[in-house]
């Protein structure tokens, strides 16, 4: 198992491939993936809490993909690189509806 120091953290994010998704309200969700050592086990699905953003789970992900598994993750609504339906707040997460999640 590989351990990340802070200095290596950042060099680590590299591995992520990261895209963007265009949702139905036409907002961006930023998700990434990190591919695994070969062969593939599974999928690991790394999910942030609030105000947290991909590159915190970069730690996880190496180890993860070293025992074979691919992880995925996204910045949620409002987070990170994600869009913002309040983009003169930057730091303020809004919804109308749960529907919003849902759909």
């Amino acid at each position: 198992m590989t351990i990340l120091t802070g200095a290596t953290i950042l060099e680590q994010s590299e591995n992520w491939k990261i895209d963007h998704l265009v949702l139905r309200d036409g907002l961006r969700l930023r998700w990434a993936f990190w591919e695994a050592a070969q062969p593939v086990k599974g999928h690991v699905l790394m999910l942030p809490g609030l105000g947290e953003v991909i590159e915190k789970r970069t730690l996880r992900a190496a180890e993860w993909a070293e025992r074979g598994y691919q992880a995925l993750s996204f910045d949620w609504r409002g987070q990170g690189g994600s869009g913002r339906l309040v983009p003169d707040q930057p730091r303020k997460c809004h919804i109308d509806s749960f529907d919003t999640y849902v759909d």
